[in-house]
C-alpha cells in the first residue's frame, strides 16, 4: 500500500480540529480524540467512501523494546478476535516521514460517543 503522510510535523499536537486535513493512505484525519505519552487519537473519514474509522497513530521512537512487543501482541489479538464488545482492528500499516520518525498507524472501527 502506498502512504503519503504530509510532510507537515502533525501540527495537531496542538489542536483537536486540524485547519487542513492530513491524509494518512486512504483516510483523512479530522480532529484529535485523545493524546498519551505514546500515541495519538484520531477520527478520521475515507476519502472514497467517507467511512469514519478511529486511528491510533503510534510513535515508535518513543517506545522501548518492551512496548514495541506490547504493541505488537496488542496488534496480533486484535487482528484475531471477533467479538461484539471487542472494538475491530482492520487495517495497519508504517510510515516513515523522515530518517529519525518511524509513525505506526492502526484503523478501527469509529464508536459514536458523547465525548468524540
Amino acid at each position: 500500500m502506498v502512504v503519503e503522510v504530509e510532510e507537515r510535523k502533525m501540527e495537531a499536537e496542538n489542536t483537536f480540529n486540524l485547519s487542513e486535513p492530513i491524509t494518512v493512505g486512504d483516510y483523512i484525519l479530522k480532529s484529535r480524540i485523545g493524546q498519551g505519552s505514546f500515541s495519538t487519537v484520531w477520527k478520521a473519514e475515507h476519502r472514497f467512501n467517507a467511512q469514519r474509522v478511529a486511528v491510533k497513530q503510534v510513535y515508535l521512537s518513543k517506545l522501548n523494546r518492551h512496548l514495541k512487543n506490547c504493541l505488537n501482541c496488542e496488534l496480533t489479538f486484535l487482528s484475531s478476535v471477533n467479538h461484539p464488545n471487542i472494538i475491530q482492528l482492520f487495517d495497519v500499516f508504517q510510515v516513515c516521514p523522515s530518517l529519525s520518525d518511524r509513525l505506526h498507524f492502526s484503523f478501527f472501527n469509529f464508536l459514536e460517543c458523547p465525548f468524540a
